[in-house]
Protein backbone atom coordinates (compact mmCIF):
# COMPACT_ATOMS: atom_id res chain seq x y z
CA UNK A 1 0.00 0.00 0.00
CA UNK A 2 2.42 2.49 -1.05
CA UNK A 3 0.19 5.53 -1.05
CA UNK A 4 -1.08 4.96 2.32
CA UNK A 5 2.60 4.00 3.68
CA UNK A 6 4.17 7.92 1.76
CA UNK A 7 0.93 9.70 3.05
CA UNK A 8 1.39 8.36 6.53
CA UNK A 9 5.47 9.11 6.56
CA UNK A 10 4.35 12.56 5.25
CA UNK A 11 2.01 13.65 8.26
CA UNK A 12 4.29 12.18 11.27
CA UNK A 13 7.21 14.04 9.77
CA UNK A 14 4.90 17.45 8.99
CA UNK A 15 3.83 16.57 12.97
CA UNK A 16 7.14 15.75 14.44
CA UNK A 17 8.71 18.94 12.55
CA UNK A 18 6.21 21.37 14.41
CA UNK A 19 6.60 19.62 17.90
CA UNK A 20 10.27 20.18 17.32
CA UNK A 21 10.14 23.32 16.64
CA UNK A 22 7.22 25.25 19.06
CA UNK A 23 5.45 27.78 18.18
CA UNK A 24 5.65 27.01 14.15
CA UNK A 25 2.50 25.22 14.19
CA UNK A 26 0.87 28.86 15.98
CA UNK A 27 2.38 30.78 13.42
CA UNK A 28 0.82 28.82 10.70
CA UNK A 29 -2.59 29.47 12.27
CA UNK A 30 -2.13 32.83 12.26
CA UNK A 31 -0.77 33.26 9.01
CA UNK A 32 -3.73 31.46 6.96
CA UNK A 33 -5.88 33.80 8.61
CA UNK A 34 -8.33 31.31 9.73
CA UNK A 35 -11.52 31.53 11.94
CA UNK A 36 -11.13 32.72 15.46
CA UNK A 37 -12.24 29.66 16.66
CA UNK A 38 -9.67 28.07 15.14
CA UNK A 39 -7.20 29.57 16.69
CA UNK A 40 -7.52 28.77 20.17
CA UNK A 41 -4.18 27.90 22.24
CA UNK A 42 -5.39 24.34 22.96
CA UNK A 43 -6.11 23.09 18.90
CA UNK A 44 -2.77 25.12 18.18
CA UNK A 45 -0.89 23.07 20.29
CA UNK A 46 -2.85 19.92 19.67
CA UNK A 47 -2.60 20.30 15.93
CA UNK A 48 1.02 18.47 15.49
CA UNK A 49 0.08 15.71 17.49
CA UNK A 50 -3.32 15.31 15.67
CA UNK A 51 -1.43 15.13 12.44
CA UNK A 52 0.96 12.13 14.50
CA UNK A 53 -1.58 10.51 15.23
CA UNK A 54 -3.74 10.35 11.92
CA UNK A 55 -0.39 9.32 10.32
CA UNK A 56 0.14 6.38 12.79
CA UNK A 57 -3.69 5.39 12.33
CA UNK A 58 -2.80 4.78 8.74
CA UNK A 59 -0.40 2.42 9.72
CA UNK A 60 -2.24 0.59 11.40
CA UNK A 61 -4.95 -1.79 9.47
CA UNK A 62 -7.68 -1.43 11.77
CA UNK A 63 -7.97 2.03 11.72
CA UNK A 64 -6.75 2.70 8.30
CA UNK A 65 -10.52 3.11 6.66
CA UNK A 66 -11.55 5.73 9.49
CA UNK A 67 -7.78 7.05 8.79
CA UNK A 68 -7.93 7.29 5.05
CA UNK A 69 -11.14 9.67 4.37
CA UNK A 70 -10.01 12.03 7.34
CA UNK A 71 -6.05 12.47 5.58
CA UNK A 72 -8.00 13.28 2.36
CA UNK A 73 -9.98 16.08 3.99
CA UNK A 74 -7.44 17.35 5.75
CA UNK A 75 -4.95 17.38 2.38
CA UNK A 76 -8.32 18.88 0.67
CA UNK A 77 -8.14 21.79 2.92
CA UNK A 78 -4.13 21.78 3.02
CA UNK A 79 -4.59 22.65 -0.65
CA UNK A 80 -7.58 25.18 0.16
CA UNK A 81 -5.28 27.40 2.77
CA UNK A 82 -1.91 27.40 0.20
CA UNK A 83 -3.94 28.02 -2.91
CA UNK A 84 -5.98 31.36 -1.29
CA UNK A 85 -2.85 32.20 0.72
CA UNK A 86 -1.77 36.18 0.32
CA UNK A 87 1.88 35.46 -1.18
CA UNK A 88 3.70 37.71 1.50
CA UNK A 89 7.13 36.12 1.03
CA UNK A 90 6.38 34.20 4.18
CA UNK A 91 6.72 30.30 4.39
CA UNK A 92 3.58 28.24 5.03
CA UNK A 93 6.12 26.36 7.75
CA UNK A 94 3.92 23.31 6.27
CA UNK A 95 7.07 20.64 7.88
CA UNK A 96 8.19 23.65 11.09
CA UNK A 97 10.05 26.55 11.13
CA UNK A 98 12.77 25.23 8.76
CA UNK A 99 9.94 24.97 5.88
CA UNK A 100 10.81 28.68 5.41
CA UNK A 101 10.54 29.30 1.67
CA UNK A 102 8.18 31.38 1.04
CA UNK A 103 4.33 30.09 -0.59
CA UNK A 104 4.29 30.40 -3.62
CA UNK A 105 2.72 28.24 -7.25
CA UNK A 106 5.02 25.57 -6.54
CA UNK A 107 4.02 25.15 -2.93
CA UNK A 108 -0.14 24.97 -4.66
CA UNK A 109 1.31 21.86 -6.96
CA UNK A 110 3.48 20.44 -3.75
CA UNK A 111 -0.04 20.30 -1.96
CA UNK A 112 -1.79 18.84 -5.28
CA UNK A 113 0.50 16.22 -5.02
CA UNK A 114 -0.14 15.67 -1.52
CA UNK A 115 -4.00 15.66 -2.43
CA UNK A 116 -3.36 12.47 -5.09
CA UNK A 117 -1.29 10.63 -2.29
CA UNK A 118 -4.28 10.69 -0.20
CA UNK A 119 -6.79 9.98 -2.89
CA UNK A 120 -4.41 7.04 -3.85
CA UNK A 121 -4.63 6.07 0.11
CA UNK A 122 -8.54 5.76 -0.11
CA UNK A 123 -8.44 3.73 -3.43
CA UNK A 124 -6.08 1.51 -1.90
CA UNK A 125 -7.70 0.78 1.48
CA UNK A 126 -11.61 0.49 0.08
CA UNK A 127 -10.37 -1.08 -3.08
CA UNK A 128 -6.58 -2.89 -2.57
CA UNK A 129 -5.02 -1.35 -5.50
CA UNK A 130 -1.57 -2.16 -5.05
CA UNK A 131 -0.81 -3.55 -8.73
CA UNK A 132 3.14 -2.94 -10.24
CA UNK A 133 2.03 0.09 -12.51
CA UNK A 134 -0.21 1.42 -9.53
CA UNK A 135 3.19 1.17 -7.44
CA UNK A 136 5.37 3.28 -10.12
CA UNK A 137 2.88 5.97 -10.46
CA UNK A 138 2.59 6.13 -6.43
CA UNK A 139 6.51 6.39 -6.44
CA UNK A 140 6.63 9.46 -9.45
CA UNK A 141 4.17 11.05 -7.50
CA UNK A 142 5.67 10.96 -3.99
CA UNK A 143 9.42 11.67 -5.81
CA UNK A 144 7.85 14.93 -6.95
CA UNK A 145 6.39 15.67 -3.99
CA UNK A 146 9.74 15.25 -2.05
CA UNK A 147 11.78 17.78 -4.95
CA UNK A 148 8.50 20.35 -3.90
CA UNK A 149 9.50 19.60 0.06
CA UNK A 150 13.28 19.75 -0.46
CA UNK A 151 13.25 23.20 -1.81
CA UNK A 152 11.02 24.70 1.14
CA UNK A 153 14.14 24.44 3.74
CA UNK A 154 16.36 27.10 4.11
CA UNK A 155 19.91 25.79 4.83
CA UNK A 156 20.35 24.86 8.54
CA UNK A 157 20.71 28.08 10.69
CA UNK A 158 23.82 28.36 12.61
CA UNK A 159 24.27 31.08 15.41
CA UNK A 160 27.25 33.88 15.37
CA UNK A 161 30.41 32.37 17.06
CA UNK A 162 33.84 33.38 17.61
CA UNK A 163 35.03 35.97 15.03
CA UNK A 164 32.62 36.43 13.05
CA UNK A 165 30.94 39.39 14.85
CA UNK A 166 31.87 42.28 12.34
CA UNK A 167 34.09 45.11 13.67
CA UNK A 168 31.68 47.67 15.10
CA UNK A 169 34.21 50.13 16.29
CA UNK A 170 37.89 49.10 17.52
CA UNK A 171 37.49 50.70 21.00
CA UNK A 172 34.07 48.21 21.51
CA UNK A 173 35.62 45.26 20.05
CA UNK A 174 38.80 42.90 18.94
CA UNK A 175 38.39 40.35 16.66
CA UNK A 176 39.35 36.81 17.46
CA UNK A 177 42.05 35.24 15.67
CA UNK A 178 40.98 31.69 15.19
CA UNK A 179 42.45 29.78 12.62
CA UNK A 180 39.30 28.77 9.91
CA UNK A 181 38.18 26.04 9.32
CA UNK A 182 35.06 24.43 6.67
CA UNK A 183 32.82 24.83 8.88
CA UNK A 184 33.40 28.73 9.50
CA UNK A 185 30.32 31.07 9.26
CA UNK A 186 30.52 32.19 5.68
CA UNK A 187 29.36 36.10 5.43
CA UNK A 188 27.89 37.44 2.08
CA UNK A 189 27.42 41.09 1.01
CA UNK A 190 23.96 42.93 2.03
CA UNK A 191 22.53 43.21 -1.15
CA UNK A 192 21.99 47.28 -2.31
CA UNK A 193 18.08 47.28 -2.22
CA UNK A 194 16.48 50.32 -0.78
CA UNK A 195 14.35 50.79 2.23
CA UNK A 196 12.43 53.37 3.90
CA UNK A 197 13.06 55.24 7.01
CA UNK A 198 12.30 58.01 9.09
CA UNK A 199 14.52 60.04 7.72
CA UNK A 200 13.35 59.38 4.01
CA UNK A 201 14.93 55.74 1.62
CA UNK A 202 17.94 54.32 1.72
CA UNK A 203 20.38 51.72 0.50
CA UNK A 204 20.18 49.11 2.98
CA UNK A 205 24.67 48.91 3.21
CA UNK A 206 24.07 52.95 3.75
CA UNK A 207 22.34 52.46 7.30
CA UNK A 208 25.87 50.24 8.55
CA UNK A 209 28.55 52.89 8.18
CA UNK A 210 29.38 53.33 12.02
CA UNK A 211 27.17 50.65 13.13
CA UNK A 212 25.97 47.47 12.58
CA UNK A 213 22.36 46.47 12.63
CA UNK A 214 20.55 43.39 14.24
CA UNK A 215 17.62 43.33 11.51
CA UNK A 216 14.63 41.40 13.02
CA UNK A 217 11.54 39.93 11.20
CA UNK A 218 8.84 39.13 13.43
CA UNK A 219 4.52 39.58 13.06
CA UNK A 220 1.48 40.80 14.87
CA UNK A 221 -0.14 37.05 14.43
CA UNK A 222 2.97 35.14 15.82
CA UNK A 223 2.91 34.74 19.20
CA UNK A 224 6.64 33.92 19.45
CA UNK A 225 7.07 36.91 17.90
CA UNK A 226 5.39 39.03 20.73
CA UNK A 227 8.17 37.40 23.11
CA UNK A 228 10.63 38.95 20.83
CA UNK A 229 8.64 42.45 20.51
CA UNK A 230 8.77 42.97 23.98
CA UNK A 231 12.63 42.12 23.86
CA UNK A 232 13.03 44.76 21.34
CA UNK A 233 11.08 47.17 23.37
CA UNK A 234 13.53 46.57 26.64
CA UNK A 235 16.24 46.72 24.29
CA UNK A 236 15.26 50.03 22.40
CA UNK A 237 17.53 51.02 19.23
CA UNK A 238 20.30 50.06 20.07
CA UNK A 239 22.31 46.99 21.75
CA UNK A 240 25.41 48.66 23.27
CA UNK A 241 27.14 49.76 19.60
CA UNK A 242 24.96 47.89 17.32
CA UNK A 243 21.56 49.25 16.70
CA UNK A 244 18.36 47.30 16.75
CA UNK A 245 15.52 47.36 13.57
CA UNK A 246 12.56 45.61 12.70
CA UNK A 247 11.92 44.95 8.97
CA UNK A 248 8.43 45.72 7.94
CA UNK A 249 6.89 44.46 4.36
CA UNK A 250 4.75 46.20 2.35
CA UNK A 251 3.15 44.83 -0.44
CA UNK A 252 0.36 47.12 -1.78
CA UNK A 253 0.76 50.75 -3.22
CA UNK A 254 -0.64 53.30 -0.81
CA UNK A 255 -0.31 51.15 2.35
CA UNK A 256 -0.07 52.35 5.82
CA UNK A 257 3.03 50.44 6.92
CA UNK A 258 2.19 49.33 11.00
CA UNK A 259 5.05 48.19 12.82
CA UNK A 260 4.23 44.82 14.60
CA UNK A 261 3.30 44.19 17.70
CA UNK A 262 2.92 47.88 18.28
CA UNK A 263 6.91 49.22 18.06
CA UNK A 264 7.80 52.49 17.75
CA UNK A 265 8.02 53.46 14.16
CA UNK A 266 11.52 54.50 14.77
CA UNK A 267 12.75 51.10 15.10
CA UNK A 268 11.21 49.95 12.11
CA UNK A 269 12.37 49.83 8.57
CA UNK A 270 9.67 49.46 5.29
CA UNK A 271 10.62 47.00 2.80
CA UNK A 272 9.01 47.79 -0.23
CA UNK A 273 7.75 44.38 -2.02
CA UNK A 274 9.50 42.19 0.88
CA UNK A 275 12.51 42.67 -1.71
CA UNK A 276 14.68 42.85 1.55
CA UNK A 277 13.74 40.61 3.35
CA UNK A 278 13.85 37.84 0.79
CA UNK A 279 17.57 38.84 -0.21
CA UNK A 280 18.62 38.72 3.40
CA UNK A 281 16.81 35.27 3.53
CA UNK A 282 14.44 36.12 6.20
CA UNK A 283 11.74 33.84 5.40
CA UNK A 284 10.06 32.99 8.81
CA UNK A 285 8.83 34.47 11.61
CA UNK A 286 10.22 35.79 13.84
CA UNK A 287 13.71 35.66 12.37
CA UNK A 288 17.21 38.13 12.85
CA UNK A 289 20.40 38.52 10.94
CA UNK A 290 23.39 40.33 11.99
CA UNK A 291 24.90 42.92 9.40
CA UNK A 292 28.28 44.06 10.03
CA UNK A 293 29.74 47.75 9.47
CA UNK A 294 31.75 46.58 6.82
CA UNK A 295 27.92 45.21 4.40
CA UNK A 296 28.38 41.62 5.01
CA UNK A 297 26.16 39.37 6.92
CA UNK A 298 28.04 38.86 10.45
CA UNK A 299 25.23 36.00 11.73
CA UNK A 300 22.43 34.11 10.55
CA UNK A 301 19.67 34.65 9.26
CA UNK A 302 18.14 32.26 12.36
CA UNK A 303 14.42 31.61 12.87
CA UNK A 304 12.44 30.43 15.48
CA UNK A 305 12.46 32.15 18.83
CA UNK A 306 15.04 29.85 20.46
CA UNK A 307 17.94 30.33 17.69
CA UNK A 308 16.86 34.28 17.35
CA UNK A 309 17.54 34.99 21.42
CA UNK A 310 20.67 33.11 21.32
CA UNK A 311 22.28 35.02 18.51
CA UNK A 312 21.63 38.29 20.07
CA UNK A 313 23.12 36.53 23.68
CA UNK A 314 25.67 35.62 21.80
CA UNK A 315 26.18 39.36 20.16
CA UNK A 316 25.94 40.58 23.81
CA UNK A 317 28.69 37.86 25.49
CA UNK A 318 30.80 38.71 22.30
CA UNK A 319 30.59 42.61 23.13
CA UNK A 320 31.17 42.55 26.67
CA UNK A 321 34.16 40.30 26.52
CA UNK A 322 35.72 42.71 24.69
CA UNK A 323 35.06 45.84 26.32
Amino acid sequence: MPATWILAAILIASGVAKVLTPGSSRDAFMRFSLPAFLTRSWIMAAFPWLEITLGVALLIPPTRAIAAPAALVLMVLYLLLVATADRTGEGCQCFGAASSAPITGWTVVRNVLFLLLSLGAVFEVFWGLNAPSWRWAITLVALAAAVLVGREFAPAPRPVSDGELSDVGASEREVAGDEESPEDYVRLPVPRVPVATPDGYRALPDLLTGQALLVFRISSGCSACLEVADRIRAWGPAIGPVGVRVMVPTYRVGDEPIPPAGLDHELTLIDPGGVAIQALGLHANPSVVLLGTDALTAGGPVFGIDAVLDLVEQMRQELGSAS
